[in-house]
């Protein structure tokens, strides 16, 4: 089984700095799937919990009371790597906005609650050490739908750079079924045949002609009925005239009859 290092805070570990957690939504998922190795980089450091809160301000990291704890913090994020290399591990699930974790935004330093763009000490190291970090805000899906590869063959599809040949010999029997699938008919399901007409014997194709025949009387029967019913006229008492719906013009009615009388 694959191996995820992940934030001790995500896996429901009340580690945070205010003693809290930040439960992760596929956290079930993954544990089907995956060996999760937690790891919090605050508490391997020695830092207490709660603790004052840290942020990162000009490259180093400060709490809110002025200590400079940027050793303890490098320590940590030296141990997360050679916990991976131990381990095998080649991609990592990190809690954002930490100064240890943050992936993809940390806070500001100034304790305002702002967040930048940036990455924490840990983060920072497991990236140079050639290791797949992701934030726990990113789309990770993929790593719970796919089954058949690898984490780094899912890195190369998901990029589109499959290099390795498994991954091809996979990916293309996909395809394959996909072709099939969409070959078949609407229904999903295939038209059945009978053992006659399977041999070929006559009266099945007897029975074919039979059903064709009676379904275009029906249809000629049906257009028939219809224009019928379009060349109906009906009278218009306004107008005193009967009009109709067919190609043929208006019929005279009373009132015009009535007046060439008059003419005459």
């Amino acid at each position: 089984m694959e191996k995820i290092l992940i934030s001790a805070c995500l896996l429901g570990e009340n580690c945070r700095y205010d003693a809290k957690s930040s439960p992760f939504p596929l956290l079930s998922k993954l544990r089907e799937k995956y060996e999760l190795v937690p790891y919090c980089p605050e508490v391997e450091c020695g830092l207490p919990i709660p603790r004052v809160p840290a942020e990162i301000k000009n490259g180093q990291v400060i709490n809110k009371n002025g200590e400079n704890l940027t050793k303890k913090y490098q320590m940590a994020a030296e141990g997360a790597v050679r916990l991976c290399k131990l381990l095998n591990i080649s991609i990592a699930i990190l809690k954002d906005g930490s100064p240890a974790c943050g992936s993809r935004t940390i806070h500001d330093g100034k304790f305002s609650g702002n967040k930048i763009a940036g990455l924490g000490v840990t983060a920072r190291a497991l990236i140079q050490a050639g290791i797949k970090v992701y934030a726990d805000i990113d789309e990770l899906n993929f790593l719970v739908e796919d089954r058949d590869l690898t984490l780094p063959e899912r890195e190369e599809e998901r990029y589109g750079v499959i290099k390795s040949e498994r991954a091809k010999q996979i990916l293309l029997a996909r395809e394959g079924k996909k072709r099939k699938k969409d070959s078949l008919p609407s229904s999903g399901k295939r038209e059945k045949t009978s053992r006659r007409e399977q041999s070929g014997h006559p009266s099945s194709f007897l029975r074919k002609k039979d059903s064709h025949s009676s379904s275009n009387k029906k249809d000629s029967s049906f257009s028939s009925h219809k224009k019928s019913e379009s060349r109906k006229p009906y009278f218009d008492r306004n107008n005193r005239k009967k009009k109709s719906f067919g190609r043929g013009r208006f019929k005279k009615g009373r009132s015009s009859y009535s007046s060439k009388k008059r003419s005459a």
